[in-house]
């Protein structure tokens, strides 16, 4: 009776899940561009030219297609650029053992500065890597060789432009700028359900950890999302309208997400045992409400289905009656009025600005496909130099944690290159390929990906290798290929271990034919397997390792300064200041800040005594940041709802405030050893003239997260002067 509703809500799951993230497109994607080739091959009897093509196909779909049209295009092209000259350069250098080994440091170099690029960059990566070294494995000896294998190459490169443009075809135009808008609504709905847990009665209240790393994927989202469709100035000289109602939407969409943390910061301080049952319930009852209505417009963001509007509209009814029922129940309590109060006109302009959103939705029109917008030409011009010259600059954007990675993992691969091609290992590469896939910018990161490896690899070369022995069954390896090509990129983000298993599967039937059933061959790629994990990890602590515990106060300091940016901009100069900009960029320092703590906590030798303090800085900086927030949201309620009080009282408070950040800004040498600049930080005496009850409350309650930080500051450093 249980199991087939279970299904159905599994795969209905499914379905939702693909939509917003389409894994299985991109693993389909995959496999139909590197499994053709393969059964060409086994038709023409050219096994080996196959190989090279799907081995070119399959390194350029693992760069996922994000993003516009156009950048989706870009990187089919640069991809398969790459592809060619990396093959090259791999075959070339091949017969020499010195030359392979500066070749290997200088290709994992430039294809470390590939992250720059955003979340393509590492597919971009792994393409140069992948060519590179499996190239130079198999070294031919005449020019006329080489000039085959280019063809081959080509030929594979060119296939997998021919099949992403025909499936990035008939996709509607604006659909990759509305699901990044979707996946924002997404992350709101879960901070909201982070929130809501606990108010039923059934189970605990997240706790604050919970919460924030649910607010973190809000702002991961937005960052996602801006990446994508922001910079884009050299592709188009006016932006259309309907991408400003879509910039617009999109910026509603964060504002709602501020609400939400707005919210949940009003009910962290509120007790369940101090509220009655019946509040608590209609509480929970709001905010899921409130979470269904996000969620259906994430749906309907995506879809654009009038039967999603429905949906949308219908559930924002909802929310309004659950709103009322929660003012008639606050009329009868005696306590927390003004908590409640405040839950209540949060709730309120969030719906508000829900409502607002669809305006923007319909004002941005149908969505025609990408076949009905583009012409040939028009497409071509997309290609144009200035996309190039952008991404460029962004490629040789250099920092110091860029450069301490890359000259690791540049030093480490090279080594592994002059271990293998030294001893003579047969299928030694698996050693450099190794270190090149496990090798992460922290250790933490390095030590989790080099396990996943090495249980990855270990099964998937055996597996493969009995798999070969088997190959008296029809079609059995193209069908595993089939399965390995999308299983791998399905779990490529979430279960690094099956996707390695997969991947090792693929190469290993790819490339391997005649020796994966040798069971020496076997053992020696699993012995490489595990020395390159090892040398990867060695290598974190050796080659210009980057520790946390140095870099922790550094990124504290920056999370300080940017609040510090955020109040001045925000608070002492009056004005038409951008400061959505200013709150992200504090949000991202913080976020900053709070991922160098937890790795923190991971690294050997960590100074536990510490711990507690750092960790109060950084809580304080966020509390900070929120109360920031909330001046801001509060500044845009109605003139009726708002309370005059006493501009000098507002004065004396911010320019408090002020001092403590100057004190703060002060001691904050302390923690990272770097001089300030003073004259970055001037002072601005001109304050708000109107302020609410509200925001007068959260610059209180800034003042004294302010004294607290302080005090914070002064445990890790008593020897500062105050």
């Amino acid at each position: 009776m249980f199991p087939l509703p279970i299904s159905y809500r599994q795969l209905n799951k499914f379905i939702e899940e693909e939509s917003f993230e389409p894994k299985l497109s991109w693993g389909l994607r995959m496999a139909i561009t590197a499994i053709v080739p393969v059964l060409w091959g086994m038709t023409t009897g050219h096994i080996m030219q196959a190989s090279w093509i799907t081995l070119t196909a399959e390194c350029i779909c693992w760069v996922e297609l994000k993003g516009a049209f156009t950048q989706r295009m870009w990187v089919l092209v640069f991809g398969t650029l790459l592809a060619i000259l990396f093959c090259w350069i791999g075959t070339v250098a091949a017969p020499y053992m010195l030359v392979s080994v500066i070749a290997m440091f200088l290709v994992v170099f430039l294809a470390g500065l590939f992250k720059n690029l955003g979340e393509r960059g590492a597919g971009l990566a792994l393409s140069a890597y992948v060519m590179f070294i499996v190239c130079n494995a198999y070294p031919v000896e005449t020019s006329a060789a080489i000039k085959e294998r280019m063809w081959w190459v080509g030929i594979g490169g060119v296939w997998s432009v021919l099949i992403g443009f025909l499936w990035i075809l008939f996709m509607p135009l604006r659909q990759p700028y509305r699901r990044s808008i979707a996946l924002i609504w997404k992350a709101n709905a879960t901070l909201l359900v982070a929130i809501a847990k606990g108010w039923d009665g059934i189970g605990l209240r997240s706790n604050i950890r919970t919460v924030y790393e649910k607010e973190k994927l809000v702002r991961t989202t937005i960052d996602s999302s801006l990446q994508l469709f922001e910079n884009r100035h050299f592709q188009v000289k006016n932006i259309p309208l309907t991408e400003q109602e879509l910039a617009k939407l999109r910026k509603q969409t964060a504002l709602v997400g501020v609400h939400i943390v707005a919210i949940g910061d009003e009910l962290a301080n509120l007790k369940l045992s101090e509220l009655p049952k019946s509040l608590r319930l209609k509480i929970h009852s709001l905010l899921t409400n409130l979470e269904h209505v996000v969620n259906s417009m994430a749906t309907y963001t995506l879809s654009l289905k009038q039967a999603s509007l429905l949906v949308v509209r219908t559930a924002v009814e909802t929310t309004h009656q659950q709103i009322q029922a929660l003012v008639q129940e606050n009329e009868t309590v005696v306590s927390h009025q003004q908590t409640i109060k405040r839950l209540i006109q949060l709730s309120e302009r969030s719906i508000r600005i829900i409502e607002s959103s669809l305006t923007h939705l319909e004002n941005a029109g149908e969505d025609k496909t990408v076949l009905t917008s583009y012409s040939f030409l028009k497409t071509l011009y997309l290609l144009q130099p200035g996309m190039w010259i952008h991404n460029t600059k962004l490629l040789f954007n250099f920092n110091t944690h860029t450069i301490r990675y890359i000259l690791r993992s540049s030093l480490a691969a090279a080594l592994a290159v002059w271990f293998y091609k030294w001893f003579h290992i047969d299928h030694g590469y698996w050693l450099a390929f190794t270190v090149v896939l496990v090798m992460q910018p922290y250790f933490g990161a390095t030590l989790k990906k080099a396990l996943d490896r090495v249980i990855g690899t270990l099964t998937g070369g055996i597996v493969g290798g009995m798999l070969i022995q088997l190959n008296d069954v029809l079609y059995l390896r193209e069908v595993i290929l089939f399965i390995s090509f999308v299983s791998m990129v399905y779990y490529v983000k979430n279960r690094y271990s099956i996707a390695a298993f997969f991947i090792t599967v693929s190469l290993v039937l790819l490339f391997d034919v005649e020796n994966a059933a040798n069971t020496n061959i076997i053992i020696m790629r699993a012995v490489s397997t595990i020395g390159g994990a090892c040398l990867a990890i060695l290598a974190g602590f050796a080659l210009l390792p980057d520790w946390d515990s140095k870099w922790l106060p550094k990124h504290v300091v920056k999370a300080i300064h940017a609040n510090y940016n955020y109040f001045h901009a925000g608070i002492l100069v009056s004005g038409n200041t951008d400061w959505t900009r200013m709150k992200r960029l504090a949000e991202t320092a913080n976020s900053s800040a709070f991922d160098s703590f937890s790795r923190f906590l991971s690294e050997p030798g960590a100074q536990k005594k510490s711990l507690m303090h750092w960790y109060h800085v950084i809580l304080n900086n966020v509390h900070i940041t929120r109360e920031l927030n909330n001046i801001h949201v509060d500044d845009t309620i109605h003139e009726n709802e708002r309370m005059k009080i006493s501009s000098k009282e507002a004065q004396q408070l911010i320019e408090s405030c002020n001092e403590w950040f100057l004190k703060i800004v002060s001691l904050s040498k302390q923690l990272d050893g770097l001089p300030i600049k003073q004259q970055e930080w001037t002072i601005a005496k001109e304050g708000y003239e109107h302020l609410s009850e509200h925001q007068l409350f959260c610059i209180y309650k800034m003042h004294q997260e302010l004294q607290t930080m302080h005090q914070n500051i002064l445990k890790l450093y008593p020897e500062a002067t105050q």
